[in-house]
């Protein structure tokens, strides 16, 4: 069976905390078999936000948590975003993108990625 790769946002780690889902069990109703990607620099960006003060702390410091069960990946271009560099990722990895953030999701539809949506999971059917 293949292993999908899912390249995760900052956004959707801490939307799962936020509304208390379990992401992994998500995944493996829509995919099956999967590795969840993080990028270095959405890890980052997960750190400062539980650094900081404010209401997603607490969040950012429970997804800080479930890393532990993600494969952390280098992956840096020069002058891009960290939307673009999770764009290039799944371009070039042939990965999902989960995010809920509805800018990166229309980036993702003008290139024909393929994208995790939450609907699925709702029961609104598989996208």
């Amino acid at each position: 069976m293949k292993t999908n790769k899912v390249v995760i946002d900052t956004n959707a780690l801490i939307y799962a905390v936020q509304k208390k889902r379990d992401l992994f069990e998500d995944l493996t109703k829509y995919l099956g078999s999967f590795e969840i990607i993080v990028l270095e620099r959405v890890k980052e960006e997960l750190e400062r936000k539980a650094a900081a003060t404010g209401k997603t702390k607490a969040n950012a410091k429970i997804a800080m948590e479930m890393l532990d069960k993600m494969r952390i990946v280098e992956f840096e271009k020069a002058g891009k975003s960290t939307d673009d560099l999770i764009i290039d990722y799944a371009e070039e990895n042939d990965a999902y993108v989960y995010t809920y953030d509805k800018k990166l999701k229309q980036k993702c539809n003008k290139k024909r990625l393929k994208l995790v949506r939450i609907e699925a999971f709702e029961g609104k059917g598989r996208a």
